[in-house]
């Protein structure tokens, strides 16, 4: 999860009212403040747009941190857009809301800004090429000045430039260190448009996200993620495209979304996860019969009898001791079923250690304490400078003494506060570091997981394409059994167009062993 800045086009022909009853609805946020403007503001900017005949009104953006960030960063953040989209940061609204997060180590605060398209002075509209790019960079410039981990987006590349340009080398490298080589982001579970339909229909768009995501990365099985799904009213079904998978809610069919985009991972690995479980049954040699054929027979079985009587009309062919076709048969079935469990396992899913979560709670909790010690100092500065001073009468009325004690409790306050920022900012930048590393170190060893599977997956193929060329090559000539496995599989080999050494040989035939 990372800080999110979306922004919005208003039209002018779509009216303004129902926005503004977002802004002010009180019933999805705990608490509401306008920091900047009113919603009166917000209808003169639509009533400039459409005296101007413009077809946008209001660009409306969201700021939604995923660690904590106060009033003051966020008006840093404000300064980034206003200076990134050229408009007066001063004629923006800004409305705070606090509300519960889909995710548990989310913050509570999100903003909105709004800004009139049209500039009622100069008439001049906002600019909004490559809006998604500049929302990413100062999402990370955000990111950097705050001290937040970085997160990779879908223009990461294009971030850098952009940061490099504008002189921030600093946090351009930074992020090209740390998410250069990580894989891009997957495409976003839902558009804003989206949410607010599903809202209008009684879903919580986030929170079924979220209970998809909890699902499918406890899930090992397709019968255990419709279970978990099915406890929650939801039900997965197979979409209208081919390959795709799609949840909808139980009760009255309405469609909640992509499986693979609301669970946040690649399609493959959804589709792997949705594949029905192979049979485990054990295999039963087929009745022998003198109208069969050997390659027939090969087709039916796994294991298949290679002493079943040629047809009469084929010519004879070189007879081979039944203990050989038995024991080949046997040793292909018992690699066949090790190939095709291997085939069958699943790609891990990246989860935080222990010890990640246990320094996230760390970070999390200097975090507040830093903001606590930030507020008190902010208060006690203010104080010391609404104080009053000591001036030449007060001399007179004996008040000097109490005025310059208490701008002197002040001032040995404020340094107190001051000293215990700077410790409390050495203790969270320690955290940051350590988190960085223990999290470098848990995707080290998650991609190295990853990489053990991707070979099994392969190994697994390439001795099933063995198999079934070795089933061909015995139907074709029976006397091929008595020279064993080890030579089938490199006479295969060949044939499929592969060389391997003798040692690889070694290694083929003892995945035999089960």
């Amino acid at each position: 999860m990372q800080m999110i800045i979306k922004g919005l086009r208003i039209r002018s022909k779509s009216g303004i009212n129902r926005l503004i009853r977002h802004l002010r609805n009180g019933d999805d946020n705990e608490t509401i403040a306008f920091l900047r403007g009113t919603a009166s503001d917000i209808q003169d900017m639509h009533s400039d747009a459409l005296f101007k005949g413009a077809a946008y009104s209001v660009r409306h953006w969201i700021v939604a941190p995923h660690a904590m960030m106060d009033r003051p960063q966020m008006r840093r953040v404000l300064d980034m857009i206003a200076k990134e989209f050229e408009f007066d940061a001063d004629r923006a609204v800004v409305v705070e809301h606090r509300k519960r997060r889909s995710t548990q180590d989310a913050t509570e605060l999100h903003w909105h800004v709004l800004v009139g398209e049209v500039d009622p002075v100069t008439g001049c509209v906002l600019k909004s090429s490559f809006d998604r790019v500049v929302h990413e960079l100062v999402a990370r410039a955000s990111e950097y000045a705050f001290g937040h981990p970085f997160v990779a987006g879908k223009h990461t590349h294009t971030v850098i430039k952009g940061l490099r340009k504008r002189g921030m080398t600093c946090a351009a490298d930074g992020l090209e260190r740390t998410l250069l080589l990580m894989p891009p982001i997957p495409a976003e579970a839902f558009t804003h448009a989206q949410h607010q339909e599903k809202k209008r229909l009684g879903l919580d768009l986030p929170a079924l996200r979220q209970i998809v995501r909890d699902a499918t990365s406890d899930g090992t099985s397709r019968a255990g993620l419709v279970e978990a799904l099915s406890a929650a009213g939801l039900e997965v079904k197979a979409g209208d495209k081919p390959g795709t998978w799609i949840v909808v809610n139980t009760a009255d069919g309405i469609l909640v979304g992509a499986l693979h985009r609301l669970a946040g991972r690649r399609k493959s690995e959804v589709d792997m996860l949705m594949e029905p479980a192979v049979s485990t049954l054990p295999i039963q040699k087929p009745p022998t019969s003198k109208d069969h054929s050997i390659s027939q027979e090969l087709k039916e079985s796994r294991a298949p009898d290679f002493t079943v009587p040629l047809q009469p009309t084929q010519p004879e062919r070189p007879t081979v001791a039944r203990s050989s076709f038995a024991q080949v048969a046997e040793e292909l079935a018992v690699m066949e079923n090790k190939a095709s469990n291997d085939l069958l396992t699943s790609f891990p899913v990246f989860k935080p250690t222990p010890a990640v979560k246990q320094i996230k709670e760390e970070l999390r909790d200097a975090n507040g304490k830093l903001k606590a010690t930030r507020d008190r100092r902010w208060d006690i500065h203010e104080q010391l400078s609404k104080a009053p001073r000591v001036q030449w009468w007060c001399y007179a009325i004996g008040l000097a003494a109490r005025r310059r004690r208490r701008i002197q409790d002040l001032e040995r306050a404020l340094i107190v506060a001051e000293k215990e920022k700077q410790r409390l900012q050495i203790s969270v930048s320690g955290r940051e570091s350590a988190l960085h590393r223990e999290e470098t170190r848990a995707k080290e060893l998650h991609a190295e997981q990853v990489r053990d599977v991707s070979r099994k997956h392969k190994s697994a193929r390439e001795i099933l394409e063995r198999i079934d060329r070795i089933r061909t090559m015995i139907s074709e000539d029976p006397a091929l059994a008595d020279k064993g496995v080890a030579h089938l599989m490199s006479v295969a080999e060949m044939r499929l167009g592969r060389w391997t050494s003798p040692e690889q040989f070694t290694d083929l035939v003892s995945a035999k062993q089960p």
